[in-house]
């Protein structure tokens, strides 16, 4: 039986829409599957970056955790030493009048051996005044700061001037050679003290000629209260 025209261009018009219908179908799942598929790799993405950054902090741990090592070895050698070479006594008025002591076999006198401000009250010892009577431990013990990785152990820095007065007779005044024996008579007797900062000046006479050094020297003596 023959399909009559009209009957044929309803179908035919049928046919359309379904194939709109279609590709309308097909533009939506692609778009959910296209937004799906965005959400997953942004997702991925993202876990991605937390990996990395648990990296990062994992290898900034280890970095810490080797350094930390280092740093307990160094310190712990540090301590070996200082126990071998600081002196487990409480009083350092020994030290203050051994350096006293290292000046005068060099050939010179000191001037003053001073300290930084205490809250007790002790700044300064003179060579007459540098007994253990006044350099008593609690002044020390409130001027030092703490060594680094060593628990108890202090450092008190003490500065130390020479007497350079023109009356002094020439074996009293202070020359290179006297001066390199002093240094080298403080740093040879660790127990005593470490040399920190030198200043040296070079004195001269009224008519120009040289007469001796004047110095200012730091160094740090070591406590265990």
């Amino acid at each position: 039986m023959k399909l009559s025209k009209p009957d044929f261009k309803l179908n035919g018009r049928r046919l359309r829409y379904v194939l709109l219908g279609a590709l309308c179908l097909s533009a939506v799942l692609f778009i959910v599957i296209a937004s799906l598929g965005l959400s997953l790799v942004a997702s991925k993405s993202q876990k991605m970056v937390d990996l990395k950054v648990q990296a990062a902090a994992t290898d900034n741990q280890l970095n810490s955790l080797a350094l930390a090592k280092k740093e307990i070895k160094q310190y712990g050698y540090f301590k070996t030493v200082a126990k071998e070479v600081i002196p487990n006594d409480k009083d350092q008025a020994a030290a203050v009048l051994q350096i006293n002591q290292f000046a005068s076999q060099s050939g010179f006198v000191l001037q003053a051996i001073s300290f930084p401000t205490s809250s007790l009250g002790l700044s300064s010892l003179s060579t007459g005044q540098a007994s253990a009577q006044t350099a008593l431990p609690s002044s020390l013990l409130s001027q030092a700061l703490p060594v680094v990785g060593v628990k108890g152990l202090y450092s008190v820095q003490l500065t130390i001037t020479p007497q350079t007065d023109q009356d002094l007779p020439d074996s009293q005044q202070v020359t290179y050679a006297k001066l390199l024996d002093f240094l080298n008579r403080i740093e040879n007797n660790q127990r005593t003290a470490q040399i920190s900062q030198i200043i040296i000046k070079p004195l001269y006479n009224n008519d120009g000629s040289f007469r001796s050094f004047d110095f200012t020297l730091g160094i740090n003596i070591f406590i265990r209260p």
